[in-house]
């Protein structure tokens, strides 16, 4: 079951807001596989939520939980944001292993 159909299934209750709550799922997850699209037509090779696991000080992540990952490496493209919200693009310029793997990063803009 991937995570799409998890948040279907998490609820319940009178059929109207289920419905609803179901719309909306249906509709997240049609404008995150869109974005996807075009982030990889553009050349990115992953994306991730810009959220706890950037280190906006020293310009670093861990991909707890991707969008997606094409094999993501050094030099390459990476988004980091949310569809339709707040993209940041980066180029990764390194790696760092200590407990958990980081890709170091500079902004592309």
């Amino acid at each position: 079951m991937d995570k799409w159909d998890e948040m279907r299934n998490s609820t319940s209750g009178r059929p109207d807001l289920v419905a609803a709550w179901i719309d909306s799922v249906n509709k997240a997850q049609t404008a995150e596989s869109e974005w996807i699209k075009r982030l990889r037509t553009e050349g990115y090779k992953a994306a991730h939520p810009n959220d706890g696991w950037v280190n906006r000080e020293e310009n670093k992540i861990h991909l707890a939980y991707p969008q997606y990952n094409d094999g993501l490496q050094v030099g390459d493209k990476m988004m980091l944001g949310w569809p339709n919200d707040n993209e940041r693009p980066v180029k990764i310029i390194g790696t760092e292993k200590r407990l958990l793997e980081y890709y170091l990063f500079e902004d592309l803009d």
